[in-house]
């Protein structure tokens, strides 16, 4: 049973880290807010070009 101690109190050593986003909020906050301006960006224009290829008749 040593080995499933040890690997017990690596397991409670790594979820008492705090993680990146709690050490800072901000920069988490601003990351995602990119992350989804360009994924929303992305979607939009590609709606936008289908539609576009659409009314030409191209599809």
């Amino acid at each position: 049973m040593p080995a499933l101690a040890a690997a017990r109190r690596r397991l409670w050593a790594w979820r008492g880290r705090t993680r990146f986003s709690e050490r800072h909020p901000v920069v988490s906050a601003i990351a995602s807010f990119v992350v989804v301006a360009v994924v929303a960006t992305v979607l939009v224009v590609g709606t936008l070009y289908l539609f576009h290829k659409i009314r030409q008749q191209e599809i």
